[in-house]
């Protein structure tokens, strides 16, 4: 399991407003919860939980595989 702040959000609608992050980021946090098996474990709240003025984006994320 891992959970915590992430600092990259993995889908375009996990952001709102600004820049888009480095698509390189993504893709490294995509290919790494693929190697490992992981799935993401959702949430229940706030759609962003990370707020700077106008820019929000979900940070946090828990992951988890099956063993």
């Amino acid at each position: 399991m891992v959970m915590g702040d992430l600092n990259v959000y993995l889908y375009l609608e996990e952001k709102s407003r600004g820049a888009s992050a480095d698509r390189s980021k993504r893709k490294e946090l995509f290919e790494f919860m693929q190697n490992c098996s992981l799935q993401d474990m959702g949430f229940i709240g706030p759609k962003f939980a990370w707020t700077r003025g106008y820019l929000q984006e979900r940070l946090d994320r828990g992951l988890c595989n099956g063993a």
